[in-house]
C-alpha cells in the first residue's frame, strides 16, 4: 500500500507553497530589507511549525489564519497573491 499524499493533502501542499510565494512577492513592498527578511522568516517558521499536521481541516484552518494575518500585515499581499506583478525598484 502506498504511503504517499492523498489528493486533498497534495492540493493543500500546493496551496501552502502558493501562499509562501505570495508572501515573498508581497514582502518586496516592505521598504526595510531587515523587515522583509523578518517577515519571510516568521512566515516560514509558522509553516514549519504546522508541517506535522495531517488533519486536512486543521491544515486549512492554519492556512486561513496565516492568510488573514498577511492581509493585515502586508498591504500588497492580496495583489501579490492574485498576480505576479513586481513592484518597480
Amino acid at each position: 500500500m502506498s504511503t504517499g499524499l492523498s489528493l486533498k493533502h497534495f492540493i493543500l501542499r500546493v496551496k501552502v507553497l502558493h501562499f509562501y510565494r505570495s508572501v515573498i512577492r508581497a514582502s518586496r513592498f516592505i521598504p526595510s530589507v531587515d523587515g522583509r527578511k523578518d517577515t519571510i522568516r516568521w512566515v516560514r517558521e509558522e509553516i514549519e511549525q504546522s508541517s506535522h499536521l495531517t488533519n486536512t481541516e486543521r491544515i486549512e484552518q492554519e492556512l486561513s489564519h496565516l492568510q488573514r494575518l498577511m492581509k493585515q500585515a502586508l498591504p500588497g499581499f492580496e495583489l501579490a497573491a492574485k498576480s505576479k506583478i513586481m513592484p518597480k525598484t
